[in-house]
């Protein structure tokens, strides 16, 4: 609990990019994700641009999974673009702490650093 307060932030809102405000779609995942994440509060206006990339590729998919399907999972160029979208999707949401792993890690790294200055209170060392 106290990592997970160190890294809030008091009063922070996330204001998106003007790309996502003129895409409906990225502005879906947007508004899912910032809502997702609310009692986290890992995110402030400082990742909004990462954020907003991340939305983007997440809109991008939809469209090519849909188109995909309309055409019957022939296309195989549009399969390498969606697998391509798919591993950068997975990255952003990794290094935005928006995967179990990435709030794992985050949370651990937070805990060893509480540990390091309580024990530094105390021996006047770290």
């Amino acid at each position: 609990m106290a990592a997970e307060a160190r890294l809030t932030r008091p009063n922070a809102r996330l204001s998106p990019p003007d790309y996502i405000k003129s895409d409906e779609l990225a502005q879906k995942y947007w508004r899912q994700t910032v809502k997702n994440l609310r009692g986290l509060k890992i995110l402030d206006n400082a990742d909004a641009e990462a954020l907003g990339t991340y939305c983007s590729i997440m809109a991008r998919l939809e469209v090519m999974r849909k188109k995909l399907a309309e055409d019957g999972f022939y296309d195989s160029e549009l399969i390498k673009r969606i697998e391509a979208h798919e591993r950068l999707q997975l990255q952003y949401a990794t290094k935005l702490g928006l995967t179990p792993e990435a709030r794992l890690r985050i949370a651990k790294r937070e805990a060893e650093q509480q540990e390091l200055d309580e024990a530094d209170e105390l021996y006047g060392t770290a």
